[in-house]
């Protein structure tokens, strides 16, 4: 293949993949605005990864019951939750480098968390892997 060929084949992916990504972006937008507008009074639930150089941290989370949707905000994942009782299905994985292996992982769940959420406020979901247990507590 010539390299002129070449440089549009790899161009063009990358042009299609920006506008594949923006349109995404939109759409998430649009369905938490008007998720947003059908509930006025709602709580705000962050979900908490992190994705380090060595060590990533990665926290997943289905909605069972209650009324809630998750929306990205950046690079987080957040779940916006109608007052009341939410009941979750969570898991979570803590991936470290290894000696004898590339990557070591180890993951807990998934568990069904029942939590009960105000209006107008904003919490955090995260894992306690001291206590191996999951925790909400209010920002």
């Amino acid at each position: 293949m010539e390299p002129h060929i070449i440089a549009l084949i790899v161009g063009g992916t990358l042009v299609l993949g920006a506008v594949i990504s923006f349109i995404s972006m939109k759409v998430n937008q649009n369905s938490r605005e008007n998720w947003l507008a059908t509930h006025s009074d709602f709580a705000k639930i962050e979900l908490a990864s992190e994705n380090g150089i060595f060590i990533q941290k990665d926290f997943h989370a289905q909605v069972i019951s209650g009324e809630a949707a998750f929306f990205a905000e950046g690079t987080k994942y957040i779940i916006y939750a109608a007052p009341g009782n939410v009941t979750l299905e969570v898991s979570y994985t803590y991936i470290r480098p290894g000696v004898l292996y590339k990557k070591v992982s180890r993951t807990w769940g998934p568990t069904k968390v029942e939590i009960q959420v105000e209006s107008g406020k904003e919490y955090k979901l995260s894992f306690d892997k001291d206590k191996e247990q999951f925790k909400l507590t209010s920002k």
